[in-house]
């Protein structure tokens, strides 16, 4: 492990220990899954936001977030996965498309409890799909090319954001990707701006429930 990532590693084990020690946060932070149904801001300032497989911890005034899996009823680990499909990455050339995904290890807080984290860079502005009302004929070619591909699964706005970011070349490239990791839950809250270029933070793909609650109105 790098100097750089002991020290997100120590940043963020010390900013659990802080929440562990407040009643409510800590009554969230053990079971995110139970209790979150949107981001929540603990005592310490720091945001606990839960998904339908992994919480991240997110210090705004950090460059790097933590991730740990939930332990919920899908039993795949979310997060190595991800490790995985970053570490591949320049196989397909597109790494710089990608968030950094990076594992930690664990901490252990003074309770005995162990948190298998990852570090991920943080976004600097999120993605919106507002700037859509319709596709120009070029924009559909680009939605047909893909049709088949877990690429699109989610959202064709994200695909054509994508293109119109990276160009065609590169989203061939992570069509191969996305086929060969099944990487099929790319939507709008999965994808934000680091820096300028627009990149995906979450591509471990989705295997869980089949009525998974999804926002049907970023599908567009």
């Amino acid at each position: 492990m790098t100097d750089e990532m002991r020290e997100v590693l120590e940043h963020y084990g010390n900013i659990i220990d802080d929440i562990l020690n407040n009643e409510e946060d800590r009554r969230i932070l053990l079971d995110p899954y139970m209790f979150l149904d949107e981001d929540y801001q603990c005592n310490n300032g720091a945001w606990l936001c839960a998904g339908a497989t992994r919480c991240a911890i997110v210090d705004d005034d950090y460059d790097w977030i933590v991730k740990f899996n939930l332990n919920d009823e899908y039993k795949i680990d979310y997060c190595a996965t991800e490790a995985k499909v970053y570490a591949n990455a320049d196989k397909y050339g597109v790494k710089d498309m990608l968030v950094p995904c990076i594992a930690l290890g664990s901490w252990v807080c003074s309770e005995g409890f162990v948190w298998k984290l990852y570090a991920y860079r943080r976004i600097t502005r999120a993605y919106s799909s507002d700037i859509y009302s319709s596709f120009t004929p070029e924009e559909n070619n680009i939605i047909n090319r893909y049709e088949s591909s877990p690429l699109i699964e989610k959202s064709k706005c994200v695909v054509v954001s994508l293109w119109r970011e990276w160009g065609q070349e590169k989203m061939d490239k992570l069509n191969a990707l996305c086929e060969d990791w099944d990487i099929n839950d790319l939507h709008g809250r999965n994808i934000g701006y680091l820096e300028d270029r627009l990149v995906i933070f979450d591509y471990a793909g989705f295997h869980g429930i089949d009525d998974y609650d999804y926002d049907e109105s970023e599908a567009y």
